[in-house]
């Protein structure tokens, strides 16, 4: 249809709805099918079937989570994909209470939502945590480690300016804009603040302007590829350490392939990561003394995100694409990655374990939170923000800062 008026349009993907829409020329029929597109095509809003196909006699969802299920041995979500729920962009929490009650209290919902709060399918997709609520009587609390890979990646690396940031204000989003718009924490603004925050997300691990612009789509964040690469330089030259332990760990996994039966190690004293070719795997010792695994190693001429052709290690693991097992390529950044979310992991497991042994009742957990069931509320969230809060016997130094809520439904703080 939209070819048909003369508009140029390679698909209905969201990128290529999301150009079109930006236009200020856009034909008025154009733009309401596209907007009916894009409010008809949120896949959110399928977990909604899948979370109802999943409910036990007791109004339950179980085996929603697979252990180990990832190469760091993080859970992954299974069936409805409950670490894997959208953010709401429409609407506040109490926004949200409000539109499930009118979900179930009139005969024309979709009417009803389109009048109160906007787009019904949207509206829908934002409520989607909200519907995920505690057994009659009981209420959620819910602890997240805030930053946490940013504080676990700064920690392996001893970039000690930016744990000191931790240590402190903790405003490590301001700091980091700070750095890159060379202006004082205080005087950062709120869109210099979403640079910051998309910068830290992005560029930990390597990434470059690709991935800094890919990460900048879901913060609102638009700067030019040129702007993009003096973010990632900027943020390079704040960060030289991590930088450093990037190269670093590539260089010991290298070493240790090259020497099968040598021990190789990279990080701050003592936080070493310790690498050890070992058969046909190449062993990844961390400092929570967990091993990774990556099997039959080779270090080979591969083609690198950016076009270039670099030797690097490859390893042979599942994609994400095709399911098959496939060689995997690393560059500077990867196993860097793959540590600090294994570490990220283990802070969290500990955390679990320490709960569950107290008595507890876990009921849902993501990659950085842990919710419980209770009926004692207000009293209990303070005993289990310690408990979240303890640093392992590995992790001395490591500033950890956990944030708690608690309500009567799932949500995202």
């Amino acid at each position: 249809y939209i070819r048909k008026t003369g508009l140029e349009i390679e698909g209905v993907s969201k990128p290529a709805i999301e150009e079109l829409l930006n236009r200020t020329n856009l034909p008025h029929a154009v733009r309401q099918v596209l907007l009916l597109r894009q409010e008809s095509a949120k896949a959110s809003t399928a977990k909604l079937e899948a979370m109802q196909a999943r409910v036990g006699a007791d109004g339950r969802i179980r085996g929603a989570f697979q252990y180990a299920g990832a190469n760091t041995h993080r859970w992954v979500g299974r069936g409805a994909q409950l670490q894997n729920l959208r953010r709401p962009t429409l609407l506040t929490n109490n926004q949200i209470d409000e539109a499930i009650a009118v979900l179930t209290k009139t005969n024309n919902p979709a009417e009803a939502l389109e009048s109160f709060f906007g787009p019904p399918m949207a509206v829908l997709a934002d409520c989607i945590r909200g519907f995920l609520v505690p057994e009659s009587g009981y209420i959620f609390q819910a602890g997240d480690f805030s930053s946490i890979e940013a504080r676990v990646l700064a920690w392996l690396a001893g970039e000690e300016k930016t744990l000191e940031v931790f240590r402190g204000h903790g405003k490590i989003y301001e700091a980091t804009a700070g750095a890159i718009f060379n202006v004082h924490i205080d005087a950062v603004t709120k869109d210099q603040r979403q640079v910051g925050k998309t910068a830290c997300l992005a560029c930990g691990y390597g990434g470059g302007v690709g991935a800094f612009q890919k990460m900048a789509v879901n913060y609102g964040v638009k700067v030019s590829d040129e702007k993009a690469e003096i973010i990632k330089k900027r943020w390079r030259e704040a960060n030289p350490r991590i930088v450093r332990y990037w190269y670093d760990l590539d260089n010991a996994a290298r070493v240790a392939i090259k020497n099968p039966g040598s021990k190789c190690r990279a990080g701050a004293a003592g936080r070493e990561v310790t690498f050890l070719k070992n058969g046909t795997f190449l062993l990844c010792k961390l400092p929570s003394s967990r091993v990774l695994f990556y099997p039959y190693p080779k270090i080979e001429e591969v083609e690198t995100p950016w076009g270039e052709m670099k030797f690097a290690v490859t390893y042979r693991a599942e994609s994400s694409q095709t399911r098959q097992w496939e060689r995997q390529n690393t560059f500077p950044g990867v196993f860097a990655e793959h540590c600090t979310q294994s570490l990220s992991r283990d802070l969290l497991a500990e955390a679990m374990l320490r709960m569950r042994n107290s008595g507890e009742k876990i009921v849902l957990h993501s990659h950085d939170e842990i919710v419980c069931e209770t009926y004692l509320p207000h009293a209990q969230i303070e005993v289990l923000k310690r408990k979240m809060s303890e640093v392992p016997s590995w992790a001395t130094g490591l500033p950890i800062e956990v944030k708690m809520w608690e309500g009567y439904s799932y949500r995202k703080e």
